[in-house]
């Protein structure tokens, strides 16, 4: 079974920011209490909206830059920057990750912890050089192994690799 990991780590990226999106827009509207958010430090509603706001426009910039890596969306973006961009995204989802685990509130410790710690795999997984170069047994080197594969699979070829 081939299943493409960078393809799952973009539509979980996708799903997670929207629903993320979605959360943080009723609490803009204030249908949910802003008190269980951002560790319960928000003392008013003017924080609350600056606070959203900026959040609710990050996870737009974070859609977008998912968007590039995986060509659903055509914007001339260098390369680079969008694997500078996933990158942070991975620092930002860890430091997130640690600052829910020392949250005050309950709900953000046993909930978006682990949250945040899947977007932060889910971005190392579309950070990461997509391509490995696998080593037949006379030594050529194939087209690009993509990691959407057993890497099991390459066992065989390594051990065969060492006996020559």
């Amino acid at each position: 079974m081939d299943i493409n990991t960078r393809q799952i780590a973009t539509i979980c990226i996708f799903i997670i920011l929207l629903m993320a999106i979605t959360f943080h827009m009723l609490i803009l509207s204030e249908i949910i209490q802003f008190h269980m958010v951002w560790s319960g430090r928000l003392k008013n509603s003017i924080q609350m909206h600056t606070f959203e706001t900026v959040f609710i426009s990050i996870n737009f910039v974070l859609l977008v830059v998912v968007a590039v890596k995986a060509s659903f969306v055509k914007l001339k973006i260098y390369p680079r920057i969008i694997k500078i961009a996933l990158w942070l995204m991975v620092g930002c989802f860890l430091l997130n990750t640690l600052g829910n685990i020392l949250s005050n509130n309950q709900i953000e410790r046993m909930v978006f912890t682990p949250v945040t710690f899947l977007l932060a795999l889910f971005s190392f997984r579309l950070a990461i050089r997509q391509e490995l170069k696998t080593i037949h047994r006379k030594g050529s080197i194939s087209p690009p192994l993509y990691l959407n594969h057993n890497p099991f699979s390459l066992c065989p070829m390594i051990i065969a690799k060492a006996q020559i």
